[in-house]
């Protein structure tokens, strides 16, 4: 009697045991079409896209034109039109310039100095300095020859024997992730002998506003960990777990994304209604969206700094625009010039600490900048 009632509960059992291993396969079959739907139909990217960072979207160049494109490498996203131009009508109200604004890509993709095209190798004799940063750099509110790159190179023409180039490698809303993989494609193809990184952008990678999205997060996985963060946990373990699946598993970041947007969307009413739509939405993004993509950007920022300060023929230094949130970027041995500290010692305008001053601030910019590269020693003197 007794091992009667052992088969009967033997073969409940393994009746169960295969019931639920059956309803097992049968979820994870489930999860895996409903995966494979999710990327087929790429509704990962589409949720993503309804808060996706974009830069030039208010542009608003006249006649229409176009500077930026996307760019073939999924980890620059975008990059300037080469030999391409066009005019911006709105100057800074404090600008003693009032002509309508001329933006002029030159042959090689870099917002032109002068008439004169620069020449992928460098000419014998010059010191040829890049300047990597967003749309400070880049002067996206001032004429070619009125950036702090073409200032600088005015300045050290003028104050130091034999010639100087100093290109303008910004870009609208560059992060440092961005500079530091377009500095390496620079040091290869253009021969620097000095590296000007402009620190202010944090944060993630911003998209041109015509991008086609797909292509960039199906090549980059990164992107996702930028763009579908856990916001709402806060530990490290977390976050990594979370940067694993949502690499990997579609209708997780598809969960994951779509859950931000409610909770970014309900944190709109956090704000004051003065403030502008744009406004409200880079502040909630920037609070919840940045922390992955700044530990990735110091790191590779870090690794980059090291490589160059194992080697003789390259320099390196930074402009701090703005100190607040900067100094995760600060690497030993780095030399660093405190824009914000030279405008309070110099008592300037309110209108020197904004990111996209009038063109006499760039003036001033290329002065000090030019006096404090001498003062490191970080341009030659001296030159045969």
């Amino acid at each position: 009697m007794k091992n009667k009632q052992n088969l009967i509960i033997h073969k409940c059992s393994g009746f169960f045991r295969n019931k639920l291993c059956l309803f097992g396969i049968s979820v994870a079959v489930c999860v895996v079409f409903i995966d494979v739907a999710v990327l087929s139909f790429g509704l990962d990217v589409a949720s993503v896209k309804k808060k996706i960072y974009m830069v030039e979207a208010g542009a608003q160049y006249l006649e229409g034109r176009e500077l930026y494109r996307d760019s073939k490498d999924s980890n620059l996203l975008y990059e300037l039109i080469p030999n391409s131009k066009a005019q911006y009508q709105r100057r800074h109200p404090h600008d003693v310039d009032r002509s309508i604004i001329d933006f002029s890509i030159n042959r090689l993709g870099f917002r032109s100095n002068s008439s004169a095209e620069p020449t992928a190798q460098k000419p014998d004799g010059v010191f040829r300095i890049i300047a990597l940063g967003g749309s400070n750099t880049f002067g996206f509110a001032v004429s070619d020859s009125q950036t702090w790159p073409a200032q600088l190179e005015r300045v050290l023409n003028e104050k130091l024997p034999g010639r100087f180039e100093v290109w303008n490698a910004g870009l609208n809303a560059y992060n440092m992730t961005q500079k530091v993989v377009y500095a390496r494609r620079l040091i290869k193809e253009y021969e620097p002998d000095l590296l000007l990184f402009q620190q202010r952008n944090t944060g993630r990678r911003a998209f041109f506003y015509k991008a086609r999205h797909q292509p960039f997060f199906r090549a980059n996985k990164e992107l996702w960990c930028e763009n579908v963060p856990l916001i709402w946990f806060d530990s490290d373990p977390a976050a990594w777990f979370h940067c694993l699946l949502v690499r990997n598993w579609a209708l997780y970041r598809l969960c994951v994304s779509e859950y931000n947007n409610y909770l970014v969307d309900s944190m709109m009413t956090e704000f004051v209604p003065t403030q502008t739509e744009p406004a409200l939405f880079e502040d909630i993004f920037n609070r919840y969206f940045s922390p992955f993509a700044d530990r990735l950007s110091s790191k590779l920022f870090f690794d980059f700094i090291f490589e160059c300060q194992q080697t003789d023929s390259l320099g390196a230094a930074m402009i701090v625009t703005q100190i607040e949130e900067q100094d995760r970027f600060f690497v030993a041995d780095l030399p660093l010039f405190f824009l914000e500290t030279e405008v309070r010692k110099d008592s300037k305008p309110s209108y020197y600490y904004e990111i996209h001053p009038p063109s006499q601030v760039y003036e001033w910019y290329g002065e000090k900048i030019a006096d404090w590269l001498i003062k490191e020693g970080l341009v030659p003197k001296d030159k045969n």
